[in-house]
């Protein structure tokens, strides 16, 4: 695996898909006792509530695309890694954890240029 900061990569001509993990209904979250982990709750503390925070994955082929596979694969990495289905709440200096469980999620893929 690679990481780079957005603004440090070579973009080349081609198609641009954006997929959003969307979670149907608020009644979806649960509020989650545990605490942030220690990477997630440095990470929390360090941003400003009012900016959302998001992931950004990039994948480069050659080819036609199969988006409903594509989005059946990034949903079953969403589905595994409990990480990415987590919410958090900051009041004061407490940070509440709000979690939704394994196929909560939809997507579907929006195309841009």
């Amino acid at each position: 695996m690679e990481m780079n900061v957005l603004g440090d990569l070579e973009l080349w001509p081609g198609r641009l898909t954006l997929w959003r993990i969307s979670v149907p209904g608020i009644d979806s979250w649960r509020p989650d006792p545990r605490r942030p982990s220690h990477v997630q709750e440095d990470h929390l503390c360090r941003f400003d509530n009012s900016q959302p925070a998001w992931l950004g994955v990039a994948f480069e082929w050659s080819g036609k695309v199969n988006t409903t596979a594509l989005s059946k694969a990034i949903l079953g990495w969403v589905d595994r890694h409990e990480a990415l289905r987590c919410r958090f709440a900051k009041d004061g200096s407490v940070i509440h954890l709000a979690t939704v469980g394994p196929g909560g999620g939809n997507t579907r893929p929006s195309r841009t240029r």
